[in-house]
């Protein structure tokens, strides 16, 4: 499967043996050799990488493109979301809380205990401006372990009672109750059932042709490598 998004070019092969893999890919990628060559586009190798979404830590011959070997990584970044080896998130969810506290400090004096800023008014920049970061691709990582997704969870615990100016024994249930601004998880567990509804209606070959997912918690997952390539700037 090729994904195509401006100049992020992402490959995806799944199979449970990791060599017809890396065959599929390498053929996947001597018709895109073709094609580059065809139109005068000029790729990076050194800046496109594989990922192999696997427990196993056997090494696995990587797939080529002009000739040079793609190097393997432990994550990549495919349209703003982190994916790691295993799909813990983990990663992912780091980052997002980090640009969350980069965004917070340039409208922090907006919306600190000591702002003059109306209480609805400084919600509203919260929720337009700085939870959208926590949510980002969600419905995506939202089955994340508890443990990774907390890490958001007192993010916005955080804001949130330093906005309403809570004292320490405020329950955060109760602040949540009185601003009428859902707990981060059921924020995005509202956003992946309105994603996840919203799905047979988008037109795009990719989605439409997806298999239906049926859990099988007691089965070995197959293998699946993913290419991230980009023309430079």
């Amino acid at each position: 499967m090729i994904n195509l998004y401006a100049d992020d070019t992402a490959i995806s092969a799944t199979n449970k043996n990791t060599n017809f893999v890396t065959r599929a890919l390498n053929k996947h990628l001597a018709l895109l050799e073709n094609y580059f060559n065809l139109w005068k586009i000029k790729i990076n190798v050194d800046k496109t990488i594989a990922v192999l979404f696997t427990k196993r830590r056997k090494p696995v011959t990587p797939p080529t493109l002009y000739s040079t070997p793609i190097r393997w990584s432990q994550t990549t970044k495919y349209l703003g979301v982190i994916l790691d080896k295993n799909l813990t998130w983990k990663p992912l969810i780091i980052y997002a809380r980090d640009k969350f506290r980069k965004s917070l400090k340039q409208i922090y004096p907006l919306i600190n205990r000591n702002s003059n800023v109306y209480l609805y008014h400084k919600l509203l920049l919260y929720t337009a401006v700085l939870r959208p970061i926590l949510t980002y691709a969600s419905p995506v990582w939202g089955y994340a372990a508890n443990a990774n997704i907390n890490l958001l969870v007192t993010a916005q615990n955080s804001i949130v009672r330093c906005i309403v100016k809570a004292c320490m024994y405020m329950k955060n249930a109760n602040i949540y109750k009185a601003t009428k601004i859902p707990p981060l998880k059921k924020h995005i567990q509202d956003l992946a059932i309105n994603f996840y509804d919203k799905l047979p209606t988008i037109n795009n070959s990719n989605i439409l042709n997806m298999e239906n997912y049926t859990p099988m918690d007691h089965h070995r997952r197959p293998r699946r490598i993913l290419l991230d390539s980009y023309n430079p700037p």
